[in-house]
């Protein structure tokens, strides 16, 4: 299928999808804060769990946060991570919405805590009001700190 042909598929897609989604939640209660700026991300973050601490994930573990508030205006996921392990080894990354999980992502990770690239949700586009995330330690020794999402508040 031709690369323009897929673009105006998906394109038509989303114009179905979106009114479903739509009904967007409430979720005027978060707590925002620039969590990134250090890294140069200006946007405001809210934390998916403030009970949230680190998960350690040996190689073929995995942990999952508690579900958080999104709407059509959470894009995007970021958390802090190390991999004292494996160098080469990727941590997985899914949104859990019920019972199913959607893989989000593939991240890498050196010795040392830093922030995660940010990762796209599309499970709000498909109408889902909250999402957890899980994390899986495919091979290395990964720790998992402080998941936030972008509620595209630039303030």
């Amino acid at each position: 299928m031709a690369p323009l042909l897929r673009a105006a598929l998906a394109a038509l897609a989303l114009l179905v999808i979106l009114p479903a989604a739509a009904h967007a939640a409430d979720c005027s209660g978060q707590v925002l804060d620039r969590t990134f700026l250090p890294w140069g991300d200006p946007a405001l973050y809210t934390p998916v769990s403030t009970s949230w601490t680190v998960a350690d994930l040996p190689a073929g573990s995995s942990a999952t946060t508690a579900p958080v508030c999104i709407g059509l205006g959470h894009p995007t996921v970021r958390f802090f991570a190390r991999n004292t392990g494996n160098p080469l080894s990727l941590l997985r990354v899914s949104a859990v919405v019920g019972e199913t999980e959607l893989p989000i992502g593939l991240v890498p990770a050196g010795r040392e805590w830093a922030p995660s690239p940010p990762l796209l949700l599309a499970v709000n586009l498909l109408g889902a009001d909250s999402v957890a995330f899980k994390f899986e330690a495919g091979s290395g020794n990964w720790s998992v700190d402080d998941v936030y999402v972008d509620p595209y508040r630039k303030g």
